[in-house]
């Protein structure tokens, strides 16, 4: 799922997840998100407290590259186990996307092939 902040990918998610289909799939399904990461980040979080909008800005660009990273793994390792992925991200950046879709492809195809 691709799109800016608050654009409603997650309220978009959360009606997908209710759907019959995903009700009875949900236990496979891993949501891959790196604004959950950041968010359970305690550093983030008493940054965030003060609620300044740029200090919260600020924050939000120090804990980026670890949440990132975060969700990158947890990416490559839910498409290794074979689980399903839901990702939340912006999407932005092109060459993340299709790095990201040429890898499911790629793990999928290994996996078929056993």
């Amino acid at each position: 799922m691709g799109g800016g902040m608050g654009s409603g990918k997650s309220t978009v998610l959360k009606d997908i997840l209710r759907e019959s289909f995903w009700s009875e799939a949900a236990s496979n399904v891993v949501v891959v998100e790196a604004d959950a990461f950041k968010e359970s980040d305690v550093i983030y979080s008493a940054l965030n407290s003060k609620g300044h909008h740029d200090e919260m800005l600020q924050s939000a660009e120090l804990v980026h590259q670890t949440s990132t990273d975060a969700a990158s793994s947890l990416l490559v390792t839910t498409l290794n186990k074979g689980r399903d992925v839901i990702m939340d991200s912006t999407l932005a950046w092109e060459p993340f996307l299709e790095q990201t879709i040429a890898m499911a492809r790629n793990v999928h195809k290994k996996r078929c092939l056993r």
